[in-house]
C-alpha cells in the first residue's frame, strides 16, 4: 500500500471528528450547564431567598461582623440588583417564601449568636417598601424551612422548641395551625421545595446522627408523609428547589472532615430515582436559591464549614439551565 493510499481514512476521519465535536457542542448536555448572574453586592452565609412579582429577595444572613438585615432585589429584566427596605431586625438563619403579592420572612437566630431563635414573622409589600410584623410562629425557630404549597406557607425542621411539628400559616386569616402530621424524621439545616402539590424535605443534620440523605414527602391532601430513596450524598447547609418537575439539591457541608459540596443531585418523582447533574461551579454551604423563568439561580453562601464560612463569604450567583 502506497502512503497516499494509508492516509485515505484520515482524510474522512479528521472532518468526522470536528463535524462530531460542532454538533455535540450544539446540543445542550443532559447534565445541563451553569452560567453567572451578576453578583450579590452583600457577601453573606445562612441567608435565604425568595422571588416576588418575577424578581429575587436575598434577605438577612450572616456578615464578616454578623447577623445582617440586608435585604438586595434582583431584576432579570435589567440584568441588575438594588437595595430594598431592610428587615426590622438583624437575622440569620432564617426562611422566607412568597404567597398573595407578599414576603414573608419567619424566625432565624437574632444576632450574631446561636442561642437566641425567634418566632417572629414579618411581611414585605413592595408596593410600599416596607415591613410590617404578623402572627408569630407557634413556637421559636432557626435553621429551618419555610416553602408555599397552594396559598399556605409552611414550616419545617430546624432547632427550637417542637422540632419535629408542621406548621402551616394561611395569610388570609393571619393564623398559623399546628395539628398537623409531624416530620418522621428531626433535622436542621435542611432544604425543602414544593413540587406537583406536595412538599419534599431532602438533608439536613441532627445531634448525634450527623448528615442525613434522608427524603420525605407531605401530601396535604392526606396530611401524610412518605418516605422516598435518600440523597446519594448526605449533607447539611444544602439548598433545594424544584425544576423541570424534578427536585435539585446541591451545595452543603460535612463537619468530619470539614468540607462544603459541589454535588448536584435531582430526584425524579415519577421514577423514584436520583440522577447526578453538571456540578456547581462554586462548592459551598449556607446557600440559598429560589427558581425563576426556568432557572435555577443559587446564591451566596460561605467556601469552608463552620464558623470558617466568615473568612470565605461568596458573592457568587450561578444559574443552572437544564
Amino acid at each position: 500500500m502506497s502512503s497516499k493510499d494509508a492516509l485515505q481514512p484520515l482524510r474522512w476521519a479528521i472532518p468526522a471528528a470536528l463535524l462530531v465535536g460542532v454538533l455535540a457542542a450544539m446540543v445542550p448536555s443532559a447534565r445541563g450547564e451553569w452560567g453567572a448572574a451578576p453578583d450579590l453586592p452583600t457577601c453573606r452565609s445562612e441567608l435565604t431567598a425568595a422571588v416576588l412579582d418575577g424578581r429575587i429577595y436575598a434577605l438577612a444572613g450572616l456578615g464578616t461582623f454578623g447577623a445582617r438585615r440586608t435585604v438586595e432585589v434582583f431584576d432579570p429584566s435589567r440584568n441588575a440588583w438594588r437595595a430594598a427596605a431592610p428587615l426590622p431586625a438583624a437575622l440569620h438563619h432564617t426562611a422566607a417564601a412568597a404567597v398573595g403579592g407578599r414576603l414573608y420572612v419567619a424566625g432565624g437566630y437574632k444576632g450574631f449568636g446561636f442561642s437566641d431563635a425567634q418566632k417572629t414573622v414579618w411581611a414585605y409589600d413592595p408596593d410600599r417598601d416596607q415591613w410590617e410584623r404578623r402572627a408569630d410562629m407557634p413556637w421559636a425557630r432557626a435553621a429551618h424551612a419555610m416553602v408555599r404549597v397552594g396559598g399556605m406557607l409552611y414550616v419545617v425542621g430546624g432547632v427550637g422548641s417542637a422540632n419535629r411539628e408542621l406548621w402551616r400559616y394561611d395569610p388570609v386569616a393571619d393564623r398559623w395551625a399546628s395539628s398537623l402530621a409531624p416530620l418522621p424524621t428531626e433535622r436542621e439545616h435542611l432544604a425543602a421545595a414544593a413540587l406537583k402539590g406536595r412538599l419534599y424535605v431532602v438533608g439536613g443534620r441532627w445531634s448525634g446522627r450527623g448528615n442525613l440523605g434522608t427524603l420525605e414527602a407531605y401530601d396535604p391532601a392526606d396530611n401524610r408523609w412518605h418516605s422516598l430513596p435518600a440523597m446519594p450524598t448526605p449533607r447539611g447547609g444544602l439548598t433545594a428547589g424544584a425544576l423541570g418537575g424534578r427536585l435539585h439539591v446541591t451545595g452543603g457541608e460535612a463537619f468530619s472532615p470539614g468540607r462544603t459540596f459541589a454535588q448536584h443531585d435531582a430526584f425524579d418523582p415519577g421514577t423514584a430515582s436520583w440522577s447526578t447533574l453538571a456540578p456547581l461551579p462554586t462548592a459551598r454551604h449556607g446557600l440559598a436559591s429560589v427558581m425563576l423563568n426556568g432557572r435555577w439561580y443559587v446564591i451566596g453562601g460561605g467556601e469552608a464549614a463552620g464558623m470558617r464560612t466568615l473568612l470565605t463569604l461568596t458573592c457568587a450567583v450561578e444559574v443552572f439551565r437544564p
